[in-house]
């Protein structure tokens, strides 16, 4: 850290990869056990060098420190906070030093604060330099070393060194080279007037010209991908002073949550009165009980509204009534009250929504960040899962981002779990009709019919509200389909168990061309494969499973016949993950068009993106094949 060189001022590319906006230059992460009024703490030191190239690159001079502070229990603490820019002015090397007042706070969770600083000056051609360091009460936990970010690092170093007492296991994960190497040494400490020392294990891991991770499609969570380091403790044992296993299983940890005052409290039916339903218990005798989760949730919506924050907590729960508001947390936990009150036991269900990155192999409470709830079905014995916060969402559908590969359905009545992977329990799906007749001018004209359910109601609705008003989605929906629109509906929007029904007349000039015309009889839809790079260097996860049918009954003008009708498609994936089926057939002047495709998985390697592109290909030609009319003689 200091003044950098000439070589790193003046530099105008990086070379392994012109096109970055900027490059770490170098990045040092040093972790350290010490002893503090007798107890064991983690203090780890940061040191980064940053070189801005171009003008979006100057958003690294945004830097954001994530620091561990729960509001009842182990908080980090940040210091020795330092950093500089550097910038070439005729010549001159200009210094300008972080100042203290571009530092401010922000709470994430009820665990988390994020401290926002800016750096100074920061223009294209910057050097920018940073260090600082936290010590954690936790020393139960190494914060996982990414060699990796979203732009490239040309040197990167993690040193660690383990007292002889500490047992730790090593995860290495990611696709980037590292080096590594392990040597004893010593361990030496203050502990009040006198010294411990003992011998140690120092592990150093570096990495070079390491190629940003770059933001891509279907991607949840970026960091799942990153080459990184993981250090899981699992025991201490210091002889004659202390003996503690941290082998914990998800028993423990989820054990613990539902100690938390925060969380395991308001499982136990013990909430202020506030929260508790009040209503009438007296369902009707045909009520399911999904009709039963539904009617309470939405006497919960009439009273609070969600503010937009996805917790694990719920914070400020007794305030709901005055603010009128809450996180997700805190609606859930209100909603799951009045369930329970009113005879429809229900409970939390705990996991790592799918953007914040998947759980890691060591069980940690940690990681957990969002909640929904679920109630048996006594019908077929399955669970229904539902969220407080998602109004567009019906009962038994919740957020793709909740579909994590692992959950968990806690019971605090008995302190017992249920592991549950909830990649697949909802889907999407869209039903289209439509029916066409063209005219001998070549104008066609009909009518078209969607039928939205599940999570793919969910997402129109969203999509619906994206516009000004329903004028403006008109507008647009004409626009991307090239289409002219009257009479349009739409039904069921406002109401989230229903099925979301679109409907609406339509009108499209063909081309005549040479007594032909060209007609593409999926009017109204788009098929263009979102996977047209060769290769792929992250795997694909897809929001949620689909299911997609399209019906045309196609009138053909009496002038014109039939000269060259598409192949269709009959599509298969090796392990039947995705089913794509086109057909078309001719009556006389009839024609009846059948699209039907289904994907029962969300995650697909890298090893199968060759497979999955070709079926995309496949299907983006087969919709985009047109039907060729000629004029009779």
């Amino acid at each position: 850290m200091g003044k950098p060189t000439n070589e790193e001022l003046s530099m105008t590319e990086y070379a392994p990869d012109p096109e970055a906006e900027a490059v770490v230059l170098y990045s040092s992460t040093d972790v350290r056990y010490i002893v503090r009024n007798g107890s064991f703490m983690v203090q780890t030191h940061y040191k980064k060098r940053i070189k801005i190239l171009k003008e979006d690159g100057k958003s690294e001079g945004d830097i954001s420190i994530v620091v561990y502070d729960a509001e009842d229990g182990i908080k980090d603490v940040l210091s020795g906070l330092k950093g500089n820019t550097y910038n070439l002015n005729n010549g001159q090397v200009v210094k300008s030093k972080l100042n203290a007042d571009l530092k401010n706070e922000q709470r994430l969770d009820q665990n988390y604060v994020v401290k926002k600083i800016s750096m100074p000056n920061v223009m294209v051609g910057s050097v920018l330099e940073l260090e600082y360091e936290i010590t954690s009460e936790d020393y139960s936990t190494i914060d996982t070393w990414y060699a990796q970010e979203d732009i490239p690092v040309f040197f990167t170093e993690y040193d660690i060194v383990v007292p002889e007492w500490f047992t730790m296991r090593t995860n290495q994960t990611g696709r980037a080279p590292l080096t590594a190497k392990r040597e004893e040494t010593n361990f030496v400490t203050t502990v009040g007037s006198g010294v411990l020392s003992a011998s140690a294990m120092a592990e150093h891991f570096e990495g070079h010209e390491m190629p940003r991770i770059k933001e891509d499609s279907y991607i949840m969570c970026l960091k799942d991908y990153m080459t990184k380091v993981t250090k899981e403790l699992t025991n201490i044992t210091v002889p004659g002073f202390l003996y503690q296993s941290y082998n914990q299983d998800w028993s423990h940890e989820l054990g613990d949550l539902m100690e938390s005052s925060y969380f395991g409290r308001l499982c136990k039916h013990n909430t202020p009165s506030t929260f508790k339903w009040t209503g009438d218990t007296a369902w009707p005798e045909d009520f399911t009980v999904k009709q039963k989760i539904d009617s309470l949730r939405n006497l919960l919506w009439s009273q609070y509204d969600w503010n937009e924050s996805y917790n694990l907590y719920a914070r400020n729960i007794r305030n709901l009534d005055k603010e009128k508001s809450g996180n997700s947390a805190t609606l859930n936990f209100a909603l799951m009250n009045m369930l329970n009150e009113a005879g429809v036991p229900t409970y939390p269900v705990v996991m790592s929504r799918r953007s914040k990155g998947r759980l890691p192999v060591m069980p940690s409470r940690k990681h957990l960040n969002a909640m929904v709830l679920c109630s048996l079905d006594p019908a077929d014995s399955t669970y229904i899962y539902f969220d407080a916060g998602s109004k567009d969402y019906p009962v038994g559908v919740i957020p793709s981002d909740f579909l994590a590969q692992k959950a968990f359905v806690l019971n605090p009545e008995i302190k017992k779990f249920q592991t549950k992977n909830l990649e697949t329990v909802c889907k999407g799906s869209k039903i289209c009709s439509l029916n066409l007749a063209i005219s001998n001018e070549g104008l066609m004209t009909g009518s078209s019919s969607s039928n939205h359910r599940g999570l793919g109601a969910a997402r129109f609705r969203q999509q619906f509200r994206q516009a000004k008003d329903q004028e403006e989605y008109i507008r647009n929906l004409s626009a991307t389909a090239d289409i002219e629109i009257e009479d349009y509906q739409v039904r069921n929007l406002s109401n989230s168990q229903e099925s979301v029904v679109e409907s609406y007349s339509l009108s499209k000039q063909l081309d005549i061309e040479n007594d032909r015309m060209y007609v593409n009889p999926f009017i109204g839809f788009e098929f263009a494969s979102a996977f047209r790079d060769e290769t792929r260097d992250l795997p694909v996860e897809m929001p949620y499973n689909t299911t997609q049918k399209i019906s045309v009954n196609l009138q053909l003008p009496d002038g014109y016949e039939v000269e060259e009708m598409p192949k269709g498609l009959n599509l298969k994936l090796p392990d039947g993950t995705i089913t794509a089926r086109m057909g078309f057939q001719q009556a006389g002047q009839t024609v009846r068009i059948i699209y039907n495709f289904n994907r029962t998985a969300t995650f697909f390697d890298v090893s199968q993106y060759d497979l999955l592109r070709n079926c995309y290909s496949a299907i983006e030609q087969a919709g985009n094949e047109r039907i060729v009319l000629k004029k009779k003689q």
